[in-house]
């Protein structure tokens, strides 16, 4: 995995836990951010 890509997935799994805590949101936005990178 890209060491970018691997910070962004961390940031997000932050974001997550913080804000909605649902795991399900969280692999939509790593497969969504696989799409852009």
């Amino acid at each position: 995995m890209d060491k970018k890509l691997k910070a962004a997935v961390n940031m997000i799994d932050e974001v997550c836990a913080k804000f909605l805590g649902t795991r399900q949101d969280h692999i939509v936005l790593t497969s969504a951010l696989q799409l852009i990178v």
